[in-house]
């Protein structure tokens, strides 16, 4: 009987009394940042529908205000999700002129060489015409994509064309999170803005739950109420 009690005591105690934990753990959450400043007198009147492929977290999505003309402005784009782990590199491909043209941000070394050079001649193995109207596609509403084949209810044929041409053609034009990056605008090859990209990272601790009083009285009065059952066996068998 004296055992039967110490154990439904020892019991008690694991499960009840609250235990003081020398170190909190921590959820560390990244955010990617985007500035991008379109020059005056360009004659663009509007840059929308801008989506971020990014190497580390697949695809996400962002948007921009309407920007440029003939006064310029300067726009954030953040990545609406939040990704879990800092990215490595990106390549933003977006619209201009009323959805007419395609837009891409990319690495400065990129950007100077394309300058004035045709669409087909940086890009051999994607048609312009298909990219824009898939890039339309896949801005043209429903609810966000994450990533590709994503199944119903998500427009995946414009972002699953938007990665492919991510991985083959427009490769060598990613750039590297925290350096600035050019905004092309085609079929031309026009320089007409600029832009850099930079990683938040924010920290939030995760505390570890207490037992409620409550929860405690409860099972503590339950356990006590069954070591008394056991104990009253033991007498009537004795």
């Amino acid at each position: 009987m004296k055992r039967a009690i110490v154990f439904f005591a020892a019991v008690f105690a694991l499960c009840c009394v609250p235990v003081r934990a020398d170190s909190v753990s921590s959820t560390t959450t990244y955010y990617t940042h985007y500035d991008v400043t379109l020059d005056s007198g360009d004659g663009i009147t509007d840059v929308t529908n801008i989506m971020m492929v990014e190497t580390v977290n697949g695809f996400t999505w962002a948007f921009s205000t309407d920007c440029g003309g003939a006064g310029g402005c300067s726009t954030t784009l953040d990545n609406p999700f939040g990704s879990t782990y800092a990215p490595t590199t990106a390549l933003l491909i977006g619209l201009t002129n009323g959805g007419n043209d395609v837009v891409l941000m990319t690495n400065t070394t990129f950007g100077a060489a394309a300058v004035g050079v045709d669409w087909n001649t940086l890009f051999p193995n994607t048609d312009e015409p298909t990219l824009l109207g898939d890039i339309q596609l896949a801005t043209s509403g429903g609810p966000f994509c994450t990533s590709p084949g994503v199944p119903a209810g998500c427009i995946n044929p414009g972002l699953d064309a938007v990665g492919t041409f991510g991985g083959g053609d427009g490769a060598s034009a990613y750039f590297t999170i925290g350096d600035s990056f050019d905004v092309l605008e085609f079929s031309s090859g026009s320089l007409i803005g600029s832009g850099t990209s930079s990683v938040t990272s924010i920290t939030t601790p995760n505390t570890p739950p207490v037992p409620e009083p409550s929860t405690m009285l409860l099972l503590g009065s339950g356990l006590l109420g069954l070591a008394g059952m056991v104990r009253r066996k033991i007498a009537l068998r004795a």
